[in-house]
């Protein structure tokens, strides 16, 4: 679940002044659709960093599709093919399909 970050100032503000659990949270706001497992983890990491933001660098590195790459993930797939078989080549296919690359 992702929370607003108006939601995090004040998970954070309720769990530091006045200890509220994930329950406690729950029952002081029943109009939003709160997960508890969700704000359990939210309040260990508030516990454990004191920030309810996320680190720094912690979101997938981002690829972009060229032309270029289109090209070379293409011959590298039908060089596999033609020397090592079809082993290879589902690697690769996999391997770029799972890095969000373009076919």
């Amino acid at each position: 679940m992702v929370f607003t970050e108006e939601d995090g100032i004040l998970m954070k503000g309720l769990r530091q002044s006045k200890g509220y659990s994930a329950r406690k949270l729950l029952e002081e706001f029943p109009d939003k659709d709160l997960c508890c497992l969700a704000l359990d983890r939210l309040l260990r990491q508030i516990d454990a960093t004191g920030s309810a933001d996320r680190k720094s660098g912690s979101s997938s590195e981002r690829t972009i599709c060229t032309r270029d790459m289109q090209m070379s993930v293409q011959m590298a797939i039908t060089l596999s093919t033609t020397v090592t078989g079809g082993i290879v080549y589902e690697l690769l296919r996999r391997l770029f399909h799972i890095g969000n690359f373009c076919f």
